[in-house]
């Protein structure tokens, strides 16, 4: 929302219009909110396609931080961590643009559950059930489509 819009830029020092910088990424009256991928598209990718690797491995965030990172709700993470897990999981991309990515500010060496994605906080202070979402890329989502097409004419060809 511009609202968390504004906070996080105050928290970046910015000084100058937000109503300016808003509007330069795409928001306005129609609408309401940005995405990562309006403001930074390779960030986007390099986030959502670590957030698949978690779903598809763990299904909540609870589970990708306890079993994937062996780790408790109240512990935290180091570059080094996310990276020995980024390499369990097979992640194609760099392990150190991905812990700048999820940083909550610059310089800061910890990352928390809280951190890996937004939407999943939300749903846990909510008290309901965090599943990771991410947002598939287009090649995510072709190979899942090819896929299920060829299961679906598998399915055809054994029914005759």
């Amino acid at each position: 929302t511009f609202g968390e819009f504004c906070k996080a830029l105050r928290r970046l020092g910015y000084c100058g219009d937000m109503n300016e910088v808003w509007k330069k990424y795409g928001g306005g009256p129609e609408k309401h909110h940005l995405l990562l991928k309006d403001i930074d598209p390779e960030a986007d990718e390099i986030v959502n396609s670590f957030l698949e690797l978690l779903a598809e491995n763990y299904g909540t965030l609870d589970d990708a931080w306890k079993q994937g990172f062996g780790k408790s709700s109240d512990e935290t993470i180091d570059g080094k961590q996310l990276t020995e897990v980024c390499g369990k999981l097979g992640y194609g991309s760099s392990p150190k643009a991905l812990f700048r990515c999820l940083q909550p500010a610059a310089g800061k060496l910890l990352i928390t559950i809280w951190d890996l994605d937004p939407s999943c906080n939300r749903k846990k202070q909510r008290g309901e059930q965090a599943f990771l979402r991410a947002q598939q890329s287009p090649t995510a989502i072709a190979a899942k489509r090819e896929l299920f097409a060829k299961s679906s004419e598998f399915e055809l060809q054994a029914s005759h």
